[in-house]
C-alpha cells in the first residue's frame, strides 16, 4: 500500500513541477497525419533540428513540446517508412 502512496505522491509532484515550467515557456501542440490517407501517425518523432529536445505522438497522432528554445526555431518530423 505505501507503494501506491509513493507512486501517487510522485506523479502528483511530476504534474504540479510541469505545470510550473510550463508557465514559464512556450508550448507548441499539434497533430500529424499522413497527407493521403488522412490518418494520425502514432509515434512519429518531432525534434527541435540541433538538439535533443523532442517528443513523440501520442495515439491521436498528437504531440506536445515544452521549452522551446528561444529565437526561431526548425522542427524535424520523423516516422518509419516515410522521409523526413
Amino acid at each position: 500500500m505505501k507503494k501506491i502512496y509513493s507512486v501517487l505522491l510522485t506523479g502528483i509532484l511530476v504534474l504540479g513541477f510541469n505545470n510550473f515550467l510550463a508557465a514559464q515557456s512556450s508550448v507548441l501542440t499539434g497533430m500529424i497525419k499522413d497527407a493521403s490517407t488522412n490518418q494520425p501517425l502514432p509515434g512519429a518523432t518531432i525534434v527541435f533540428e540541433g538538439t535533443s529536445t523532442g517528443t513523440v505522438t501520442n495515439l491521436l497522432g498528437e504531440y506536445r513540446l515544452m521549452s522551446i528554445p528561444q529565437g526561431s526555431q526548425s522542427v524535424i518530423i520523423s516516422f518509419i517508412g516515410y522521409v523526413s
